[in-house]
């Protein structure tokens, strides 16, 4: 005789079989939800870390902008009362130098790079984290936009205009010979030693209204991109915070 099958009992096992199933997804979901609370946490303690060792990048290259900042805004004052009479100016090569030096800083945030352009900053979770990435990546973008416009002000108007006016050749060339030093490049072997700018050595100028406004205007770009540096600075200095109260 057939053994005569319960409804209850039946019932009482697919209840037990759909809790299994939903209890194994469950235990997948949690233990991926717990890799990734980890693995987002690996990935922030090393974007702090990259935070803190390029916030001094950050704070040397808006020293470097208020230099050459400070240096336009001089050789303008020594351009300005010979301005309207159209005559030569004897202006430091120090000065010259410092107002023509390029600067130039790169982010060294790999790590917060990629998480951002993957799309994987959503999976931080935390407010505070996720806003202070958004105003740091706004602010960066601002400091290398502003560093952009003074190099190209310094190269596509204020150094042709110098040249129109003086010999200039050997303050560009010092600075070459700056920048393979500071490079630790191995020039020797390769032909005469680099250049280097006579501390003493002054340059005549051709002064007029139009090469102390283009000076002046160097001066002005580079006191914006040093604050925009300095905005840079700030906004990292929130991040670190923000990354630290995470923890």
């Amino acid at each position: 005789m057939s053994r005569q099958i319960q409804p209850a009992r039946v019932l009482a096992e697919g209840v037990v079989i759909v809790a299994s199933i939903l209890l194994a997804f469950g235990i997948d979901a949690g233990w991926e939800e717990y890799r990734t609370r980890r693995e987002i946490s690996g990935l922030l303690t090393k974007v702090n870390e990259e935070l803190v060792a390029d916030r001094g990048n950050l704070v040397r290259a808006a020293g470097d902008q208020i230099t050459a900042a400070m240096a336009a805004l001089a050789v303008a004052d020594l351009l300005d009362s010979a301005a309207p009479l159209r005559t030569p100016v004897m202006v430091p090569d120090s000065l010259l130098a410092a107002m023509l030096r390029g600067v130039t800083y790169e982010s060294r945030t790999p790590t917060i790079d990629g998480l951002t352009q993957s799309g994987r900053g959503s999976l931080i979770g935390d407010t505070r984290v996720v806003r202070a990435i958004a105003a740091w990546e706004r602010w960066m973008r601002n400091a290398e936009e502003q560093q952009l416009a003074r190099t190209e002000w310094t190269h596509q108007q204020v150094i042709p205009a110098l040249a129109r006016r003086a010999d200039v050749g050997h303050i560009l060339r010092a600075g070459i010979s700056a920048r393979l030093m500071r490079d630790g490049d191995d020039v020797q072997g390769l032909g005469p030693p680099p250049q280097q700018l006579d501390p003493t050595g002054a340059t005549s100028i051709q002064a007029d209204p139009e090469i102390e406004a283009l000076i002046s205007q160097q001066a002005r770009a580079s006191a914006v991109a040093r604050s925009s540096f300095l905005l840079a600075v700030s906004s990292t200095d929130s991040l670190i915070a923000a990354i630290g109260a995470r923890r």
